[in-house]
């Protein structure tokens, strides 16, 4: 559990304790309106908390909201310098030369080369890529990877009209995020 979680499950129990002795107080001096406020109020202020966090995790969903055709993922897609250095910044050192990212072949097959977590480690990975509906979502889709050790998920996202591949750097409640970004096509000279 995060930190803000902490926090709204304190605000949320102190509203609610607030409530129950405002309600005690009430009934004991015979105040009916008080004791009305007390039953309310924090079952209000509790609902406009919830509310709230609703909003807060609809903005920061980052998951692309479309299908995405199969000529958009074919490409090599490099792990971002910014998520690089989060990684880095952990203590985790990079293993070799070899630039992190995902090549996506048109025949089917790939390779995974970044970073995995718990423990963090780098994986170099081939196997097949297949374009799939999140499981217990529609209309969101993730590049599904398959290999002999694993089979899991990349998310699409898209900024500024530009499609990027992202995954969860450690725990998802941490709202951190390895970010992939296709590389433009190096054409023979």
């Amino acid at each position: 559990m995060n930190m803000f979680s902490i926090l709204f499950v304190l605000i949320c129990t102190a509203m609610l304790v607030a409530g129950i002795c405002l309600f005690v107080w009430a009934i004991a001096k015979g105040n009916r309106k008080w004791a009305v406020v007390a039953i309310v109020g924090p079952i209000v202020g509790c609902a406009i908390m919830v509310a709230a966090v609703w909003v807060v995790i609809k903005l920061s969903d980052i998951r692309l909201r479309r299908e995405v055709a199969n000529a958009e993922v074919i490409g090599t897609w490099a792990l971002r310098e910014e998520s690089l250095k989060l990684v880095l910044s952990g203590g985790v050192k990079q293993v070799g030369d070899a630039a992190c990212g995902i090549e996506v072949r048109a025949d089917g097959s790939c390779r995974y080369r970044s970073f995995h977590f718990y423990p963090t480690r780098i994986e170099d990975l081939e196997g097949r890529w297949t374009i799939r509906p999140t499981p217990g979502e529609k209309q969101i889709y993730e590049l599904s990877i398959s290999t002999k050790k694993s089979v899991f998920g990349v998310s699409f996202g898209e900024e500024n009209g530009r499609l990027f591949l992202w995954e969860y750097l450690g725990d998802p409640d941490e709202g951190a995020y390895l970010k992939y970004d296709k590389q433009p096509l190096s054409l023979p000279r």
